[in-house]
C-alpha cells in the first residue's frame, strides 16, 4: 500500500507534510515528516522519520521520504537546503539520508545518564 498523504499548516508561516504507511490490519506502520516555514526562503526541516521495528528491513523509511520530498515539492521551491538529523548509530537512517543526498555537516554530543 502506498504511503497516505497529509498537508498540515501548524501555524501561519508553516506548512507540514505527514507520509504514513498502514500496514495490513490497519495498524500503523511507519510516518514521515517535513516542514517548510514560509518566512525563509532557503531552508527547510525533515522532522522525524519512523518505522516502528517489526517493519524495518524493507526500505519503508526511504520510500516515506522520498513520498515527502515529491509532496513538498511545489512548496520546496525555491528552498535549497533541507536540514534533518539522526543519530550516527543508526546506520539504516543514515544510509537513507545518504541515498537521498543529505550529508553530515555538523556533530552534537548528548549524554544520558541516571540521577
Amino acid at each position: 500500500m502506498p504511503p497516505a498523504s497529509v498537508t498540515w499548516r501548524p501555524s501561519g508561516s508553516l506548512i507540514g507534510f505527514t507520509q504514513v504507511a498502514i500496514a495490513a490490519g490497519g495498524r500503523l506502520a511507519g510516518h514521515s515528516q517535513l516542514v517548510v516555514p514560509q518566512t525563509d526562503q532557503e531552508n527547510a526541516y525533515q522532522w522525524d522519520t519512523l518505522v516502528l521495528p517489526e517493519h524495518r528491513g524493507h526500505r519503508l523509511g526511504l520510500a516515506l521520504k522520498v513520498a515527502n520530498h515529491q509532496a513538498a515539492a511545489d512548496a520546496l521551491v525555491p528552498r535549497t537546503l533541507i536540514h534533518t538529523w539522526n543519530s550516527d548509530t543508526n546506520d539504516p537512517m543514515v544510509a537513507v539520508n545518504a541515498a537521498l543526498g543529505y550529508r553530515a555537516v555538523r556533530q552534537q554530543a548528548i549524554f544520558q545518564g541516571s540521577i
